[in-house]
């Protein structure tokens, strides 16, 4: 289940899924459509819900 985007942790624009086309799969990225920000964690895991996870992550987030 894809969950919602926080902002760009950068300057708090709107975050979308994006695809990136890499070595003849399709890879998908999440970025900023303000401050043209890129995140990926491909080469981790293509999961969309893996990737949503790791850009919603923040270092004053509580652990669980």
């Amino acid at each position: 289940m894809i969950v919602d985007l926080k902002p760009c942790p950068f300057c708090g624009g709107k975050a979308f899924f994006d695809k990136m086309y890499v070595v003849n799969e399709d890879e998908y990225c999440i970025a900023c459509a303000q401050c043209d920000c890129v995140f990926t964690i491909s080469w981790l895991s293509p999961d969309k819900d893996d990737l949503a996870d790791a850009w919603n992550r923040r270092a004053n987030d509580e652990e669980t």
